[in-house]
């Protein structure tokens, strides 16, 4: 089995999983295909002729990530503030999880 990146204009467009390495019945004729057996490759990634390039977080990804850390560093102050109360590591797993 091949897995390969459907490269357009330097962008990975698309991925495709070959099975025995033939395409079959199906075959289609691409202009530009990288084998990424074993590598992490996702569309939209940029490739310059040798390897792989992940793109910048977007505003929005950038956004869900600092939702996601100000919400655990809020759940772990609130964990400290109720430990500094005296209730013990048992109550307070009860009580926020």
């Amino acid at each position: 089995m091949r897995k390969i990146a459907i490269i357009e204009n330097g962008l990975v467009s698309n991925t495709a999983v070959i099975p025995n390495g033939k395409a079959g019945d199906n075959e289609i004729k691409i202009r530009k295909a990288v084998e990424i057996s074993g590598t992490q490759v996702a569309i939209g990634w940029g490739y310059d002729g040798t390897s792989f390039i992940e793109p910048d977080p977007t505003p929005e990804q950038l956004e869900q990530i600092s939702k996601h850390s100000d919400n655990e560093a809020k759940k772990l102050s609130g964990r400290n503030k109720l430990l500094a109360l005296g209730l013990t590591e048992a109550e307070v797993t009860a009580l926020v999880g």
